[in-house]
């Protein structure tokens, strides 16, 4: 028996072929107004009843992208709740009397369907008045396409590793204050689509003209944008998405890197495309002139060197690695900070993990 019938479900038919084989069909995103009607590229569903030792065959038969590659890992938006409940609670549970929480959780705005966009704030709140007001923000956001799923694993990698007792974090958290709405995308998470949100649009096509009653979550995180570079104060923004077709974890920006083993710098790319034109980098940087706009980019299969895919823990680990590489950024003399922040980012190598499973050559 199949079910999608949960947060987050996409599965529309299943049809019995022979024995144990069956197609199935998944659910075209919500809404969804793109050219072609077909935003169909993941899968999430439940099988039950099905027989121990006994082998099945189910073919996914209408994938807008049948060539892609792909690992699923559900972040449903309770699991994003149910995190940031007990984020909250342990950071107060680990503190000694008196010394406030390195994170304040708080209101991004709500989606059409009224739900929270949760932004968290994380920074060493015990600075003086004077010092926390000239540090430099570093805005992070993740899971714009709900099903990147390890978008969320890795902004949860970044956030746990920030309030962490590492001594790396507390220098980031000395240095900068982050701001980061892991799930951009709520409405669009719940209704279990691939790419669009509720209203049937693309919002990371949104950031030139999102408007605050369709595509509320863009247009407040444009207004944090705006509101920071007016002040002079961001420093680095990063956009976290999945890679349906391409392997490792990459950058996309609208200038070079520099080059690092941790990332594939020939899977990078630095060219602005007309279509990318309202995604959230190329609008920070074209628009409000930041020169650290980039997307990171995590393969939905899995790394081309060990040729295994990708575990929730290694979307952890890249989150970690992330930070790792921000806090270089921190380690620098100040020339070499302004160059650094002037678009070049370099990802920490993240070891493989070769029990995660054999993963095909494509």
């Amino acid at each position: 028996m199949f079910d999608s019938c949960f947060e987050g479900g996409n599965l529309r038919m299943a049809v019995h072929v022979r024995g144990n084989e069956y197609d199935l069909l998944m659910s075209n995103d919500l809404n969804d107004r793109s050219a072609n009607s077909n935003t169909t590229q993941w899968f999430h569903f439940a099988v039950w009843n099905a027989q121990p030792g006994v082998t099945y065959k189910l073919n996914l038969v209408n994938f807008s992208k049948p060539a892609s590659l792909f690992g699923c890992y559900p972040y449903s938006y309770s699991d994003l709740q149910q995190q940031l409940a007990s984020l909250m609670l342990h950071c107060s549970l680990r503190l000694p009397p008196g010394q406030p929480s390195p994170v304040v959780r708080s209101l991004l705005c709500y989606t059409l369907t009224g739900q929270r966009c949760d932004m968290l704030t994380i920074t060493d709140f015990a600075a003086s008045a004077t010092e926390l007001s000239s540090r430099e923000y570093v805005v992070i956001t993740a899971r714009v396409h709900p099903g990147e799923t390890c978008a969320s694993w890795i902004a949860q990698g970044a956030v746990d590793f920030l309030v962490s007792d590492d001594p790396l974090a507390q220098r980031l958290r000395r240095c900068f204050v982050f701001k980061l709405v892991p799930m951009l995308n709520p409405d669009g998470v719940v209704a279990g689509n691939y790419r669009s949100s509720l209203a049937g649009v693309d919002l990371n096509r949104c950031w030139d003209k999102a408007i605050q009653q369709l595509h509320p979550t863009i247009f407040h995180a444009r207004k944090l944008l705006e509101a920071l570079v007016d002040a002079g104060r961001l420093a680095l923004t990063i956009d976290i998405h999945g890679h349906s077709s391409a392997l490792d974890a990459f950058f996309y920006g609208c200038e070079p890197l520099l080059a690092h083993p941790g990332y594939s710098l020939s899977r990078c790319h630095f060219k602005v495309q007309k279509s990318k034109a309202g995604t959230a980098r190329v609008v920070a940087a074209r628009q409000l002139g930041v020169p650290g706009a980039y997307t990171l980019e995590a393969s939905l299969a899995g790394c081309s060197t060990t040729q295994c895919h990708f575990t929730v823990r290694d979307y952890l680990q890249l989150g970690q690695c992330l930070m790792q590489a921000v806090g270089r950024l921190a380690e620098s003399d100040d020339q070499q900070l302004l160059a650094v922040m002037a678009g070049r980012l370099a990802m920490p190598a993240m070891p493989g993990h070769p029990g995660s499973g054999n993963m095909p050559a494509s």
